[in-house]
């Protein structure tokens, strides 16, 4: 790249230093609070009961049937989607829960349906 008046070389912007991770998920979650797309937004207590279900489900259909009020809200989101706000701030809090139409383990997606049940795996949550 070079300075248009001079044809001598335009120094390079430095590196800019990673954004932390607790940083961005913030960010991310003020920039969704902002908007007010996210269609969950004032939700709170009742997603935590959604999660909650979810988490106590001892069956993979349970599982679903738990989850299918909060997935279903999900469905039509604009911050829904792997590629969304909701799964990008799942997976920069490392999230455990529901969030973006997905069941949550430390920050990975898992489908809320595709679970084993919680008896033959007593040390993870359900959704890992």
């Amino acid at each position: 790249m070079t300075d248009a008046g001079e044809n001598r070389p335009v120094p390079e912007a430095p590196t800019m230093r990673p954004i932390s991770k607790i940083f961005r998920a913030r960010q991310v979650h003020r920039e969704m609070i902002y908007d007010g797309l996210a269609r969950c937004g004032s939700l709170g207590h009742w997603w935590s009961q959604r999660e909650a279900a979810h988490e106590r489900a001892t069956t993979v259909k349970e599982a679903a049937v738990a989850a299918a009020p909060a997935i279903r809200l999900c469905t039509g989101c604009p911050e829904t989607g792997v590629d969304g706000r909701c799964a990008l701030r799942a997976q920069l809090d490392s999230y455990t829960g529901l969030a973006a139409g997905l069941a949550w383990v430390r920050g990975r997606p898992k489908q809320v349906s595709m679970d084993p049940p919680r008896s033959t795996r007593s040390s993870q949550p359900l959704a890992s």
